[in-house]
């Protein structure tokens, strides 16, 4: 069953800079098929909203097919859905200064960490609240992500994947400049806990606007 939660507008004024996590339980076993419609729904009545909002900011400078999109061999195996804005950390806005001055920058905005804290994101927070090391396969605490173009022209987006091979609960997100435990986070996200079992995935699409 889909559940579909999202929190305050995470379409702000154009000026602002701000982003937005996508976060899509994969079921390893996938659905069952009287399931899949409501899904489905689920992903496309939000879509439609995201891509209101967005026409209203952007009028047609825009690429609608880039909003919210379930990859088509994945659909009938997610089985979660969560939108959320995030909270752009201290931490965070410091590394993007020295990486703009930096003429040999290589910490790259695009590493995707997961945890179990539900305790609510502050521009203070340095790090996951209770990040997964164990819990992940293979056992580390980062994924790559992807470092592609969003729905907009000036819309970025990073998209990483997350598999665990023991059950678990999944309430938070955040993005990181590497894959060391000591990284610079930019970003962090809670989110209501998604249930995994061995084998599940979390595939977790990242868009800033500035």
């Amino acid at each position: 069953m889909a559940i579909l939660r999202r929190a305050g507008n995470p379409i702000a004024e154009q000026a602002s800079m701000h982003g937005t996590l996508l976060a899509l339980k994969i079921a390893k076993d996938g659905l069952p098929r009287h399931e899949r419609q409501e899904v489905r729904k689920v992903v496309q009545r939000l879509r439609d909203k995201v891509i209101s909002e967005m026409r209203a900011i952007y009028r047609d400078n825009f690429a609608p097919e880039r909003v919210i999109v379930v990859p088509h061999e994945l659909r009938d195996f997610v089985t979660a859905v969560r939108y959320e804005p995030n909270t752009l950390v201290t931490d965070g806005a410091k590394h993007l200064v020295n990486f703009w001055g930096s003429t040999a920058a290589t910490d790259v905005l695009r590493w995707h960490g997961m945890g179990a804290s539900s305790a609510a994101g502050t521009t203070g927070d340095t790090n996951l609240g209770a990040p997964m090391t164990a819990e992940t396969t293979p056992a580390s605490i980062r994924a790559q992500g992807t470092s592609t173009a969003g729905a907009a022209a000036n819309i970025m987006r990073t998209v990483g994947t997350l598999t665990v091979w023991t059950a678990c609960s999944a309430r938070e997100w955040g993005l990181f400049a590497s894959s060391g435990v000591s990284s610079t986070m930019w970003s962090r996200v809670p989110f209501a806990a998604i249930a995994l079992s061995s084998g599940d995935s979390v595939a977790f699409t990242y868009d800033l606007t500035v």
